[in-house]
């Protein structure tokens, strides 16, 4: 059983709905798997505009 809780906002279930079924499966996967290895990643804070954002290689 995963730690973390994932919700989905109404428009990423709509952005979802419009890719094609076999890149919607491998967003899911990677989400999936984001889910249950969280605590395992250490995130890279993003600089300039985007500070406050963060990168995750997994």
């Amino acid at each position: 059983m995963a730690k973390w809780k994932m919700f989905f906002a109404p428009e990423a279930e709509d952005d979802l709905e419009k890719l094609t079924i076999s890149i919607r499966k491998r967003v899911i996967k990677k989400i999936e798997w984001l889910q249950n290895n969280f605590d395992d990643i250490t995130p890279l804070g993003l600089g300039g505009s985007w500070q406050g954002f963060f990168k995750i290689r997994s």
